[in-house]
């Protein structure tokens, strides 16, 4: 990384899907392939294969807006977030409430405070 003249890095030295935004990328992937999984389970109820297709379809635009770099993907991820916070409250609270909590404090903070974020998500 190049740092200018104060310490500070340009936008340019910054853009792009590294860093943490990797970090990002990886685990939207990964999440995506789940949840098509359990969307083609056959195992799974009608209600809730429904439910998990629904997820599925949001995950993959959420995956095509984050590796094209539109800057509509900051903002849905951020309702991608508060969606699966939300997710784990139905139909009661499961142990799974706290880490999604604090994982999503930590990524939505990212999400708007990030100066590589709001240097990659501009087209």
């Amino acid at each position: 990384m190049n740092a200018g003249a104060e310490g500070t890095q340009k936008p340019d030295d910054i853009a792009g899907l590294g860093g943490w935004l990797s970090l990002v990328g990886v685990g939207l992937f990964i999440r995506t392939i789940q949840t098509v999984g359990l969307a083609l389970n056959s195992k799974v109820s009608s209600h809730n294969q429904f439910l998990f297709g629904a997820f599925a379809v949001g995950l993959i635009c959420l995956n095509f807006l984050f590796y094209s770099k539109k800057r509509f993907f900051p903002p849905c991820f951020i309702i991608y977030l508060l969606v699966s916070v939300a997710d784990t409250l139905y139909p009661r609270p499961s142990s799974a409430l706290v880490p999604n909590i604090v994982g999503a404090i930590i990524w939505i903070w990212y999400a708007v405070l990030s100066d590589r974020v709001k240097a990659t998500f501009t087209r």
